[in-house]
């Protein structure tokens, strides 16, 4: 059942493991999600936690949103979560290939950004902010990188995923956070107009 409206929630609220090895994609979804209905503040923590996500399973579109970033979203290695090495899907033209027709005029690198950990799509007026202590950037979202660069030094057709994607967006702002180790792009704004980033 919908949790009642009136006050902050965390993925931990909705069974969020945090330890950076369960998948708590739901879970951090259930907590946008209450943020979302109830028009409040999300609040993606408490510190020092790591909630295990999944890329493009975090698909957000919301008006006068504010994300505050405690913790890390973090990202699955190339092991977890491209085990047969799959590349991008045919006539994606993500690599420029051979007699490839592009639609809609999408460059080969929106293409490569077909999976993101947190996508923003058709948002207006959001912020996203990390928390810090003093200098130190403590919210944001990570990957595993290196566990893609390894294999895609030499393959670059494999597939990864991008950090944070924002996508037919207006008035937006993000600062603070911690962005680290993509295996793809750490941001990629597309389409979008008034984007702020600190």
């Amino acid at each position: 059942s919908d949790w009642p409206c009136g006050e902050v929630l965390t993925p931990v609220d909705f069974g969020a493991k945090g330890d950076g090895h369960h998948d708590d994609s739901s879970a951090v979804w259930a907590a946008i999600a209450h943020g979302i209905r109830c028009n409040s503040t999300v609040l993606l923590g408490p510190r020092r936690h790591r909630f295990l996500v999944m890329p493009n399973v975090l698909e957000v579109t919301a008006e006068n949103l504010i994300i505050v970033f405690e913790a890390q979203l973090v990202g699955p290695t190339l092991e977890a979560w491209n085990p047969t090495l799959e590349s991008w899907p045919k006539g994606s033209c993500a690599y420029a290939e051979a007699h490839c027709q592009r639609s809609g005029g999408q460059s080969p690198e929106f293409a490569r950004s077909q999976w993101s950990l947190l996508f923003l799509r058709n948002c207006r007026n959001m912020t996203l902010v990390g928390r810090s202590e003093g200098t130190h950037l403590e919210g944001g979202l990570l990957a595993p990188g290196n566990s893609f660069w390894r294999v895609r030094n030499t393959k670059p057709q494999v597939r990864g995923y991008c950090l944070l994607k924002l996508d037919s967006c207006e008035d937006m702002r993000i600062s603070k956070l911690q962005l680290h180790d993509s295996p793809m792009y750490q941001v990629v704004v597309a389409r979008s107009h008034e984007v702020e980033l600190n």
